[in-house]
This record gives C-alpha cells, sequence and structure tokens, in this order.
C-alpha cells in the first residue's frame, strides 16, 4: 500500500523569481547548451538514492547521443562515456548499471547494451540483438523497478522479454515471441508475495482483452501450438479498445481505454485481481469506474503514476478547454485535485461550441465527425469550412485545445475533423480498415465527411477547404486527385506523398518498417498496384518529346516520338522501337 497520505504529495506553489526552499538544480540544459551550436536531450535517468544521474545528449542533430554519467553530489561528470547511442539511457535503482540502445545502419533499434558504471564502454556486456528488420526494439523498468520489459515490435505483433536489473548477470528472458503474431503487453505485479503478469493482448479479438499469468507459465509455451493468455481479468469488448500500456501502481492498475472515440482512464482494483485469481469471472472493461467530466468530448490521460504514491496525474483537455492537470487520490476518485491550468487570455471560451455528426461513407460505414464553430454561426449553407484529419498508424484524432484555431472560428470559419478509417477513434477494427489493402477507404471517407458536411450546411460547396500534415499529406494530395472539385484550397504539411518510390527502398531509414502499415510493394503486387493508384506524387500529365538528334547512347531512331504518360502509376512510355520508362 502506499507509504505515505496525499497531503505530503501536495505540489509546491511556485512564483517567478522567487526560489522554494531546498530547492536544487542538478542539470541545467540552458547552461549545458550554451556550450555547443546544436544541443538535444535524449533522456535523463537518476539512481533511487538521488546521488547519479544518466544523460544523454546529441550536440550534432544527428540524433546519435553521447550517454555520460554525472554525480550529483559533487556535480562533476565521470570520466567515462558512451558513444553513438540511441535515445535515451536508463540506471536501475541501485545506480550500479545502465541500460541503453544501439541502432543499425537504417536507423533501427535492435541492440540493447548493460553498461557497468567505473567500467570502459569497451567493456559493455550486449543483452540482446534482433536482427529482424521489421522490429524496433524499447524497454523500460517495471512499476516496482525490479524488471526491465523489454519489447521488440511493429504495429501489428511484438516479443517481450523481461530482465532482472539486480543479476549483472542476469540474460533476457524471452516470454511471448513475436511468432505467435500477438499484438500484447507484458506487466510485472507484486501481488501478496507472489510475482505475476498482467497480460493486455489481442488473441481474443482486435480490441485487447486483459488476463493474469506468470512469467513460468508463458515461458512454459514458447514452443506450443496453441497460446493460453492465463485467468481472463478483462474480457474483450467490440466498443471499448483497451491501450496496451496499462500502468501498475501498490493501490491499484490504471487501465487507458476509449470507448466511442473518448479516451479517459479506468481503474481496475487489486481486490478485482485477487478474485479472478482465485477463480473468479472476468469483468468487461466498460464496468470499469473511471473519473467523470461534464463535457462530452474530451481526453483524460495519464501523466504520472509513481508506484507508491496514494495520488496519480492526469492530463483534462477537450476541444475547447485548455489543457488542467488533476492529482486523483487512488481511494477518492470523485474529487480530483486541480493542479493547474493552461492559461488563455483575452478570450471568452464561452463563445465556441463543438458537436459531434456522422457522414456515411461509399460502403455504409458511419465515419464520426467533429464540428466546431462560433457560437453565433449556424448551418445555413454559407459558411467557409476547413476539414482536418489523419487516418494512419492507428493515431487517433483527440479532443485537444488549440489557440490557432480559435483565430479560425472567430471568422466565422467551421473547423470540421474527420474522424476516419485508419485513426484508432473506434477500435483497432477501425485502424485496420484504414491500411493496406483498405487504404483507400482513408481517402473516400474523408470525401464522404466533406459531402455530408455541406449537405448539412455547414459549409458552403464553393468555399471548403483541406488541411492535413504528413501521412495525412498524402491523403491531401490523394483527395486532390480524387476530387479536386470539392475544395477550393489544399493545405498539405510537410506532406509524405512520395509513398511507393520510398517503401520501395528498404535501404532507407525506416521503410521497412512502413511496411506493416501500407503493405511491402516488393512482394506484393496488390499492393504495388493500390499503392500506385494513390500515390499523389503520379501526376497526370503528358510528356511528347522528341528527338531530332540521336545521342551518342541512344539506340532510338532520331525520327521517333516518345510519348510518355504519368497517370496514376509509374510513368509508361511507347516508341516505335520499344518501350522506355521515365522515372518521377
Amino acid at each position: 500500500m502506499p507509504v505515505e497520505d496525499p497531503e505530503s504529495w501536495e505540489p509546491p506553489q511556485v512564483e517567478a523569481g522567487v526560489e522554494l526552499d531546498g530547492e536544487q538544480v542538478y542539470f541545467d540544459t540552458n547552461a549545458e547548451a550554451a556550450e555547443h551550436p546544436f544541443y538535444s536531450i535524449g533522456g535523463l535517468s537518476i539512481s533511487a538514492d538521488g546521488s547519479l544521474l544518466a544523460y544523454t545528449e546529441d550536440t550534432s542533430g544527428d540524433e546519435h547521443y553521447t550517454l555520460r554519467l554525472r554525480s550529483l553530489t559533487t556535480g562533476e561528470n565521470l570520466a567515462e562515456q558512451v558513444d553513438s547511442v540511441h535515445g535515451g539511457g536508463l540506471l536501475e535503482p541501485t545506480g550500479q548499471r545502465v541500460y541503453y540502445m544501439v541502432a543499425d545502419a537504417a536507423w533501427r533499434p535492435y541492440r540493447l547494451y548493460q553498461h557497468t558504471v567505473g567500467t570502459a564502454a569497451e567493456e559493455d556486456r550486449l543483452l540482446l540483438e534482433i536482427g529482424d528488420e521489421q522490429l524496433w526494439t524499447g524497454f523500460g523498468l517495471s512499476a516496482d523497478k525490479k524488471e526491465l520489459v523489454i519489447v521488440s515490435g511493429n504495429s501489428e505483433y511484438n516479443a517481450t522479454r523481461t530482465l532482472d536489473v539486480s543479476d549483472p548477470s542476469a540474460e533476457p528472458r524471452l516470454l511471448v515471441p513475436e511468432t505467435r503474431r500477438l499484438l500484447h503487453s507484458a506487466e510485472p505485479i507484486e501481488l501478496d508475495g507472489e510475482r505475476r503478469i498482467v497480460l493486455v493482448h489481442s488473441a481474443e479479438g482486435p480490441n485487447n482483452s486483459v488476463s493474469l499469468t506468470t512469467a513460468e507459465e508463458l515461458e512454459a509455451q514458447i514452443g506450443a501450438e496453441t497460446f493460453s493468455p492465463g485467468r481472463p481479468l478483462l474480457s474483450h469488448e467490440d466498443t471499448v479498445k483497451v491501450d496496451e500500456h496499462l500502468i501498475v501502481t501498490a493501490s491499484q492498475v490504471l487501465v487507458t481505454a476509449r470507448v466511442d472515440t473518448v479516451e479517459s482512464v479506468f481503474l481496475l482494483p487489486l481486490d478485482t485481481i485477487r478474485q479472478v485469481r482465485d477463480g473468479g469471472a472476468p469483468v468487461a472493461p466498460s464496468s470499469l469506474d473511471s473519473p467523470q467530466f461534464e463535457e462530452e468530448l474530451y481526453t483524460l490521460s495519464l501523466a504520472a503514476a509513481e508506484y507508491e504514491a496514494p495520488i496519480f496525474r492526469v492530463v483534462y483537455t477537450s476541444w475547447l478547454t485548455p489543457p488542467r492537470i488533476y492529482d486523483i487520490a487512488h481511494d477518492d476518485v470523485a474529487a480530483p485535485a486541480l493542479r493547474r491550468q493552461t492559461p488563455v487570455h483575452d478570450v471568452d471560451l464561452d463563445a465556441y461550441r463543438t458537436s459531434r455528426v456522422w457522414a456515411t461513407a461509399e460502403d455504409g460505414t458511419q465515419v464520426p465527425v467533429t464540428v466546431i464553430h462560433h457560437r453565433d454561426v449556424t448551418a445555413d449553407g454559407t459558411n467557409p469550412l476547413l476539414v482536418y484529419g489523419y487516418g494512419s498508424y492507428e493515431i487517433s484524432m483527440n479532443p485537444v485545445f488549440g489557440i490557432a484555431r480559435l483565430s479560425l472560428l472567430d471568422r466565422g470559419i467551421v473547423f470540421a475533423i474527420a474522424h476516419i478509417r485508419g485513426g484508432g477513434e473506434l477500435g483497432r477494427a477501425w485502424y485496420e480498415a484504414g491500411k493496406k489493402l483498405a487504404k483507400t477507404n482513408t481517402f473516400t471517407d474523408f470525401i464522404a465527411a466533406t459531402d455530408h458536411l455541406v449537405a448539412q450546411g455547414w459549409g458552403a460547396a464553393d468555399r471548403v477547404a483541406a488541411l492535413g500534415g504528413s501521412a495525412y499529406g498524402l491523403l491531401m494530395g490523394a483527395v486532390a486527385n480524387m476530387a479536386p472539385e470539392k475544395y477550393r484550397a489544399i493545405v498539405a504539411q510537410v506532406p509524405f506523398v512520395d509513398n511507393l518510390t520510398t517503401i520501395l527502398d528498404p535501404n532507407l531509414p525506416l521503410s521497412a518498417l512502413e511496411w506493416e502499415e501500407w503493405g511491402n510493394p516488393i512482394e506484393d503486387a496488390a499492393v504495388y498496384e493500390l499503392m500506385k493508384s494513390y500515390a499523389p506524387m503520379r501526376t497526370s500529365v503528358t510528356l511528347h518529346i522528341r528527338r531530332s538528334r540521336p545521342s551518342p547512347r541512344c539506340t532510338t531512331p532520331a525520327s521517333s516520338m516518345w510519348s510518355y504518360q504519368v497517370g496514376a502509376g509509374p510513368a509508361r512510355a511507347s516508341a516505335g522501337s520499344g518501350a522506355h520508362r521515365l522515372q518521377m
């Protein structure tokens, strides 16, 4: 149980320019950065007794970090350092060892090392190497800081290993291999003196279930044909997507889940886990308690949950509510304590409205759309309309406050967010219905959302604009080719529009990892043809090139006409004596 009362966790009152009693600066990033033309911190990790800091820094901008160790007693760095680290390092609680990753040539973290404090980098021990180019490896400490949890995976499946950080000679222990093709996460938990695993997994459905098992039970079935995830703890629900990453505390387990597009935090009591351990029936995720708020559309996310703390911290925000930080006592979730709210000056937030509408896609699927507008704006068919969305990587367009958006609303513009397939707003199935060979659903959903908004009067047909960036920039390019007549303006920010060419080159950083999202056009002809059909860089132009005089290396007759049609696919060429391909 928690060792201290909530009152002892009361944060100090901070005033600008006033030092806090007992405050000590142990790392001044501005001072460190002053010595370099570029400076970025990869991560900070402190030993349990507060005497040693491990940090990584990049002073060139190439994302190759140097791992350094600093005594917080003297303020001086230790003599040793490790170069070319990927991201941050992690100290185990005693501060005797630090763990870090190294990336391969494609910038994929694939090697896990153990560095013993007081030794040279050349003596570091390689703990794990993942050769599969489609797996990205990361790690972190278990909630009670007794084990390292190592995950190698992608958006479709992963493998989990654990490592006893108290044993300097320990080897990683495989619990669930990638050959299971299972999306899951394993979190160690100490329950009445027994070590167990809370396993979130997709074995019983795409929205995830939660089971109670042990490391020994998982380890024993690695080579078995069938897989048993253990005793069912939280059952699978089609309407509730349980996040893979839950948080174990000494008081209860905190579960992040999404219900009808809304992300919130749900509370799984230890007594419920005990009942399941002792043979009780599983419970539905939707039956768990959750902190309640007045707005219909909001985002509640975990900000911090220390294992022994009597409270956990959340961030609450919505389309029209600036971020608020609440502390919630484990034994009194009905009374969140507001710690901070982002100030927004000279704005009447009551002047704006939000609502949820549903558009019908080409195949009859209902697509949720969020509409944000000034209270003086009505659906009269005359408004300028800006449609935004994303629709890739199972990333959801959660309700989040945006100051810049208010300027648009004040000028009478309706701002709409299309929660199209390919995102995660309506669960895993929503994502899978907008990826790989189903990717075009993302584009047609967006167009359908636009049509619905215009039909409902939220926008004038000749005053519609679209906005998107990165993977959504690809959507912008596809929509511009599919329905250019529906948009007066399209803004594609840092757009991923040459998707086919980049994914065809596995030597480019991250290309192989993209196959899980778009498919592998190198090995799958159907994927290639589909990507070719919507790749925005394949613009519809015809180039007529006449060679009046052959070059020394040209074997085509000088009188031939080459006609290149660059349409929805690689450029095609025809000539009197053969075909030639023009690469665009």
